[in-house]
Order: structure tokens, then sequence, then C-alpha cells
């Protein structure tokens, strides 16, 4: 598991996974706190972030996008 995976997770508090995002990672803190979800199955080193900027209604569609990051980061079963 990477460094990063091992230090936050999304269960974290936001405030804190930021700070070590960007003091440790050299994260853009504005993108450190717009994490949506870690893939696969919340722990894994996959990340999905909100980098945008004025785009409507994108909160509606939060959930679904981590849904499908985490369920098309895990193998598929034949």
């Amino acid at each position: 598991m990477c460094s990063l995976c091992v230090q936050v997770n999304l269960r974290d508090d936001p405030k804190v996974r930021s700070k070590i995002l960007v003091d440790e990672f050299g994260w853009d803190k504005e993108v450190s706190k717009k994490i949506w979800a870690f893939g696969p199955d919340t722990l894994g080193p996959n990340l999905m972030c909100d980098i945008t900027k004025g785009v409507q209604y994108l909160n509606e569609i939060k959930v679904g996008g981590g849904q499908g990051q985490d369920r098309g980061l895990k193998p598929c079963c034949g």
C-alpha cells in the first residue's frame, strides 16, 4: 500500500486530511478539500477529486461518481 493511503482515508477529518496532503505530499489546498472517494472499497490508493470550478448540480452526482469509480476499479468476475 502506498504511503499516502497509510496516512489518509475518507473517514479522516477533512481538515486533518487536507493538512497532511498539503504539507507532506504537496497538494493544492483547495483540491485537498474536495476528495469525493477513495477506491477500491473506500480504502485503495485511487482518489476521485472535484477540481471543477463553477459547475452547477455537481453534488447531485457525487455519490454516483464515487460508486462508479469503486465499481470500475474492482476486477471483473467472469
